[in-house]
């Protein structure tokens, strides 16, 4: 599964980059949120050394450039853009085979799932994030999955296997955490590494992937 973050540009494109200005990745103070996607979509990314520059991609050429139905988790992330745009741009892919929205912002996902009932969705915890807090959010969102932070799942990964929802650890780079995730109970675990925790693991690449949160 590919895990990915979008934001929303001023004319409505969901643009596929983390940041929220292109400082660390581009060398310019442009933000996402604050410009047309025109302004983004010529943007060159810094390249590693041997390697050609980057450009920042859509989210429906991400889909376009994919076998069709391969799973995708997208992150919706704001800080300036209107939470019922983002929502409207979200769900005009709610119905892509494969397609899981998660996000910190549960009130946004709560809006998602008004405007697309079917869209499968996983909300976001942090750190210091509550686990009744999560807990409740996580029913009134008819969530999917459950996606937590390494700590948060280190202090309730019990308690977050007893709703018997996927559990998805983020970012595990290392064999040992890892294997004591899934041994305690994680479906699986987001990495910077995945090629290498594969095979750390001893798990053959995968021949056809679905994950239980996969919209019906």
């Amino acid at each position: 599964m590919i895990e990915l973050d979008v934001q929303l540009t001023r004319d409505g494109v969901l643009a596929v980059v983390h940041d929220f200005d292109l400082a660390r990745l581009a060398g310019t103070a442009l933000r996402p949120e604050d410009v047309q996607w025109s302004a983004l979509e010529n943007v060159r990314l810094h390249a590693a050394p041997g390697s050609e520059p980057e450009s920042i991609p859509n989210l429906q050429a991400v889909f376009d450039a994919l076998p069709a139905a391969f799973p995708v988790n997208i992150e919706l992330k704001r800080q300036r853009a209107a939470a019922a745009r983002l929502a409207r741009a979200a769900a005009s892919f709610a119905d892509h085979p494969g397609s899981l929205f998660s996000s910190f912002d549960w009130d946004l996902l709560a809006e998602l799932k008004r405007l697309a009932p079917r869209a499968a969705l996983a909300p976001l915890a942090g750190d210091d994030t509550g686990i009744d807090p999560f807990l409740r959010a996580a029913e009134r969102l008819s969530a999917r999955a459950l996606h937590v932070s390494l700590a948060f799942a280190r202090q309730f990964l019990s308690s977050l296997s007893g709703t018997g929802l996927p559990v998805l650890c983020y970012t595990v780079n290392d064999f040992a955490t890892a294997s004591y995730l899934l041994d305690s109970g994680a479906f699986g675990v987001f990495s910077d590494r995945p090629g290498h925790l594969r095979r750390a693991l001893g798990l053959s690449p995968p021949q056809s992937i679905r994950m239980p949160c996969s919209s019906p």
